[in-house]
């Protein structure tokens, strides 16, 4: 096999968008989807919600955990129309039945049968 062959085999795979590139990624994604959307005989306003959560930023693989705190994100960036990618922190916000508190079903919490 070729040095050029071995590496290529031994390095882990790159992330799709570079850290360093994600806010602008997120920036961009919402631009995209943000705006007028023909309806009817006018003109819809749209607007979108991001959250971005990573195995980076927020220091996990576990998978409900980095959903929770995209999750998590998404509504505070909703609040301050900015996109906001999870850190740590955003890992322990409480939780109904796995949902965040606050979401509508999550008042009362359920027993698990």
């Amino acid at each position: 096999m070729s040095q050029a062959a071995s590496e290529a085999t031994s390095s882990p795979p790159s992330p799709r968008v570079e850290p360093r590139h994600q806010e602008l990624r997120l920036e961009h994604l919402t631009r995209l989807v943000t705006g007028p959307v023909p309806y009817g005989d006018g003109l819809l306003p749209l607007k979108v919600s991001l959250g971005a959560a990573t195995r980076a930023g927020v220091g996990s693989t576990d998978l409900p955990t980095l959903m929770r705190a995209a999750d998590t994100v998404m509504y505070e960036g909703k609040y301050t129309s900015t996109v906001i990618q999870a850190g740590p922190e955003h890992t322990s916000m409480p939780s109904i039945n796995g949902r965040r508190a606050g979401r509508p079903g999550t008042s009362t919490p359920h027993p698990v049968a």
